[in-house]
């Protein structure tokens, strides 16, 4: 039941993550109004940082929802 649990609750952090993502990507803003753009901003390469750390939280709960967690010894 454990497993079962924390496989749900990864999907969930990953459907989440993968929404923020989506989001982010059509607004072309991350953080709000005075958010980093991808474009018109003093600082674009934030914009991109903070894309590539949701792309891996979205990469990394999905593969903990697909292969689970490690077994304890």
């Amino acid at each position: 039941m454990p497993t079962l649990f924390l496989r749900i609750a990864d999907i969930l952090l990953a459907l989440f993550w993968t929404w923020i993502l989506i989001q982010s990507l059509r607004w072309g803003r991350i953080g709000g109004g005075n958010g980093y753009q991808s474009t018109r901003s003093e600082r674009p390469g934030l914009y991109w940082f903070g894309i590539f750390i949701m792309f891996l939280m979205v990469l990394h709960f999905g593969g903990l929802a697909i292969v689970g967690q490690a077994p304890r010894a």
